[in-house]
């Protein structure tokens, strides 16, 4: 899917995010997401846990030695990122809803210590809107709190990549605004945002019809 990609590079740009111990994650089902960790700021070794089972280890002081990952339910779903130890679960299930622990552990620490949390939400249904052609209209993200970054792909396309002149994103809010729709405008709008102690990926279906 596309978004593993977006999320994956994005989540590095990130600062908010990762000084909070305990984050909240909201991703549809089938795609892929990274749970992140800021570049550097952990230099030892470490275990991503899932509902208190460990699903993935790795050190990073040697990081040309592979990531183990023990747990089957995840088989061939998991990367370890080897410069940052950010995890990325692809085609992600709705089973796979739950909280995800990252331990850390130390030369001053003989045991893995709690280090964060992510609280993960799998959605497995789209957003779908019908509008009338030449309509003014906005996609909703839901964020209560100016979001750290806000990224939306057209059809997986970046939109910063096309800047289309009808659509604008409101900063404050991540919502899209999309004015004098024009049929050829429908389709899957993705969109990924991160802030302080959130992530969240919502897709809505446009279909646009008719005149306005």
């Amino acid at each position: 899917m596309t978004s593993l990609l977006v999320l994956c590079c994005f989540s590095l740009l990130l600062a908010g995010v990762f000084g909070a111990d305990d984050v909240t994650v909201s991703v549809m089902m089938g795609e892929s997401v990274t749970l992140p960790i800021k570049p550097g700021e952990i230099n030892k070794r470490l275990q991503w846990k899932y509902k208190n089972s460990i699903i993935a280890s790795f050190n990073l002081q040697y990081k040309d030695i592979p990531a183990v990952y023990p747990n089957e339910r995840f088989t061939n779903r998991l990367n370890v990122d080897p410069q940052t130890g950010s995890l990325t679960v692809k085609n992600i299930r709705s089973e796979d809803t739950g909280e995800y622990q990252l331990e850390i552990k130390t030369s001053n620490t003989p045991d893995y210590k709690l280090f964060r949390t992510f609280s993960v939400t799998v959605n497995d249904e789209e957003i779908t809107v019908s509008v009338m052609k030449g309509h003014n209209f906005s996609l909703p993200t839901g964020v209560k709190i100016q979001p750290d970054e806000v990224k939306w792909n057209i059809n997986d396309t970046d939109l910063t990549a096309t800047k289309i002149e009808n659509m604008k994103v409101n900063l404050q809010t991540g919502q899209l605004h999309i004015g004098n729709i024009r049929p050829e405008q429908s389709g899957k709008y993705d969109v990924q945002i991160y802030s302080r102690d959130s992530i969240l990926q919502r897709t809505f279906r446009v279909n646009v019809n008719g005149e306005y």
